[in-house]
């Protein structure tokens, strides 16, 4: 178990490959940003890293004018009606560009796929330390 910023109680390179699925899409830009070097510490020389974010699929929900914002920053929190008052504020509802997500993930690690609605509404990043 970890806590909601790092570190990760476990050594340098430690792992083949990392996960998280349906995790950036529910963190807010600054816990994404402060886990992301994390992630790649943990990982071995060559190692993956797999990430779902809510890409272009997923903007359905969204009004014109949150689309128009997200396209013109890159990302997007939002409070979730499914989760206020359930989860913390910082954990609610991310979306993403898939040019934003490749920056922020690509100053980090090598990315080797972006498979845009690879998990339904979720866009899949594979990467590579």
């Amino acid at each position: 178990m970890n806590g909601a910023l790092p570190p990760l109680d476990y050594p340098d390179e430690t792992f083949d490959w990392v996960f998280g699925i349906s995790v950036f899409t529910h963190m807010d830009e600054d816990r994404q940003r402060r886990w992301l070097p994390e992630l790649r510490r943990v990982l071995r020389s060559g190692g993956i890293l797999i990430l779902s974010v809510h890409g272009k699929n997923a903007w359905k929900v969204l009004s014109r004018d949150a689309v128009a914002d997200l396209q013109r920053t890159g990302t997007l929190f939002v409070e979730s009606r499914k989760l206020k008052g359930f989860l913390p504020e910082w954990y609610q509802t991310s979306y993403h560009t898939r040019d934003y997500v490749l920056g922020m993930i690509g100053a980090h690690l090598r990315v080797l796929e972006y498979i845009e609605g690879g998990m339904g509404d979720q866009d899949v990043i594979v990467a590579q330390k």
